[in-house]
């Protein structure tokens, strides 16, 4: 708590700059109690996996976060492991699942690869028959709604996959799996490896029926307007004084953008780490210079102290997401999610897991101003059509398709670029759960797309604002089918977890009952599965490159220096 009792006192600090003064002050201080208090037995870390003891907080690496009202920080954590005691043994014998319930059949989830060790699929396999897989007749309804355009023109495309395999052959690559020429790896039955190749072939002019009537009609609300030209008219209204439409003027040094240096003349390498420095190298410069350094089972958390906010709606959205991760584990999908720790102390006060090795959009824009776009910092920092490219195209293709159901399944608002992350292999990972289910920001409903895919979004996946169709972007709405179907077939496990907490009084259940309503109709639990393709394709087409996605994100721009 007092940790939590600093950040509740630093508001009230000013000037501003004297805060990080003062936030040193007081660790200091509480490593003075951590210091008296090893004599009767330490503290204990509440987070994680395991028994750690807290040994010291280092003053210097902790670090202030931009807040205009709150002042939350993130500080680093030096523990010691500790050993079990021996009449606890066997209490984690019993196999959970990651959002923490028990397995009713342990031996029938045997380990899996983690989300990023699995291949890019290949038609077969994606449309496998199987019990806990789609039906061949919905696997034939993705084959056939996929060959429609999303857009009503003229001319069609119709997009086919194929599979070419090859005998094994001597590589030489750093990346196993992927080799130079863009082929997976996979292991057969005997344990050697075959190499599989998705083929597209396309048949350029042929008119095909719309999708039809069986789905719900797909909404065009927005226009188009280049994002780069967009972002120019805002910032010639900002600076003749005009805010954007019911928003207003930011003030004089409320310029929350970086200050981050520019580093290689402000062009990423492959080396460069996203927050500036990898974990693991920061692991090893503090235990250097730690007194604690040599002690047998030290090791380095990180966590964000927070107060002046209720993160219980935080605690229950990072819950429904690890719910969502077992969803995807179970069906063996490889929609990928990134669940991450949520302690509430208190009513306004929450110690927060931090994710090594990312940077939100915003700082990496910060950082490389000379980079236009998303897709350009992928080729600088992956280098263009290398296997590590393709590695991180996958990687935020499955991410974008785990993330994108969930912001629109349990409706997650305020998606600007600080509260989207990148980690070092490619994934999106999503923050900052304040407003979902029934709230939003500024008790307006300006972000109706089902979820964010912009511009800049579709191009590292080889498409653009109109959705043309590319082998990264197909297998985007692939994904997006085979987890909105796994996810009906678990709708009263998510519903039931929500609805449980429908009178705490959290921000997201302001609507009522009406929530939960809301919530089983998104679902779409009366439609069949063929249904369910055409409706997830209409939910991609009214998503694509959003009128009122962009201008969120502008006036976030305008407003608060989110770049």
């Amino acid at each position: 708590m007092s940790l939590c009792e600093t950040s509740y006192g630093l508001v009230d600090v000013f000037p501003v700059e004297d805060r990080k003064s003062a936030l040193r002050e007081s660790l200091a201080e509480i490593n003075l109690h951590l210091a008296e208090a090893q004599n009767s037995g330490g503290v204990c870390f509440p987070m994680g996996k395991g028994m750690y003891r807290v040994v010291h907080i280092p003053e210097d690496e902790a670090v202030l976060l931009n807040s205009r009202e709150k002042a939350p920080y993130l500080i680093c954590v030096e523990v010691l492991k500790c050993e079990m005691p021996s009449n606890t043994k066997g209490v984690g014998d019993q196999k959970l699942s990651r959002g923490g319930i028990p397995l009713a059949n342990g031996d029938a989830f045997l380990p899996k690869p983690p989300p990023w060790a699995y291949p890019l699929w290949t038609a077969q396999e994606v449309y496998r028959n199987s019990s806990d897989r789609m039906s061949r007749s919905t696997a034939q309804a993705i084959d056939q709604a996929m060959s429609h355009s999303l857009e009503a023109r003229m001319k069609f495309v119709n997009v086919s996959l194929s599979v070419v395999k090859q005998l094994p052959r001597q590589t030489h690559d750093i990346h196993p799996g992927i080799n130079r020429s863009g082929l997976h790896q996979r292991a057969t039955n005997g344990g050697e490896f075959e190499w599989v190749r998705v083929v597209l072939t396309a048949d350029p002019g042929v008119r095909m029926e719309d999708i039809g009537d069986r789905g719900p009609p797909r909404r065009r609300e927005h226009r188009r307007v280049p994002s780069t030209i967009a972002i120019e008219e805002v910032k010639a209204a900002a600076a003749k004084g005009e805010a954007p439409p019911g928003l207003p003027l930011k003030g004089p040094g409320q310029d929350s953008s970086d200050a981050q240096p520019q580093v290689n003349g402000g062009i990423p390498k492959a080396s460069d780490a996203l927050s500036g420095e990898l974990w693991e190298a920061k692991k090893e410069r503090i235990r250097k210079a730690s007194v604690y350094g040599k002690v047998p089972g030290w090791d380095l958390r990180s966590v964000i102290v927070k107060s002046g906010d209720d993160c219980r709606q935080e605690h229950l959205a990072v819950q429904l997401i690890s719910h969502f991760y077992d969803i995807f584990q179970e069906a063996g999908l490889p929609l990928w999610l990134r669940p991450f720790e949520v302690l509430v102390t208190s009513s306004y006060t929450a110690l927060i897991e931090t994710i090594p090795d990312t940077a939100s959009l915003h700082s990496i824009k910060s950082r490389y101003p000379n980079i236009p776009s998303l897709r350009d910092f992928f080729v600088a920092k992956y280098e263009e059509n290398s296997p590590s490219f393709k590695l991180a195209q996958r990687n935020f293709v499955e991410s974008m398709a785990g993330y994108s159901l969930v912001c629109y399944l349990l409706q997650v608002k305020d998606r600007h670029n600080g509260n989207l992350l990148l980690d070092e292999d490619g994934h999106i990972i999503h923050i900052d759960f304040g407003f979902m289910l029934s709230n939003s920001p500024g008790g307006v409903n300006f972000e109706s797309a089902p979820f964010k895919l912009t511009r800049e979004l579709l191009e590292v996946m080889d498409s653009d604002a109109e959705g043309v169709p590319s082998e990264f972007f197909d297998y985007f709405k692939v994904l997006c089918i085979q987890g909105f179907l796994t996810c009906r077939k678990h709708a009263e496990r998510i519903i039931l977890l929500v609805e449980m907490l429908l009178d705490s009084g959290f921000p997201c259940f302001k609507g009522g009952p009406r929530t939960i309503q809301n919530l089983r109709k998104r679902f779409h639990l009366s439609l069949t599965e063929e249904q369910c393709v055409s409706l997830v394709l209409s939910l991609i087409s009214s998503s694509l490159d959003a009128w009122r996605t962009r201008q969120y994100d502008y006036y976030q721009r305008v407003l608060n220096g989110i770049l």
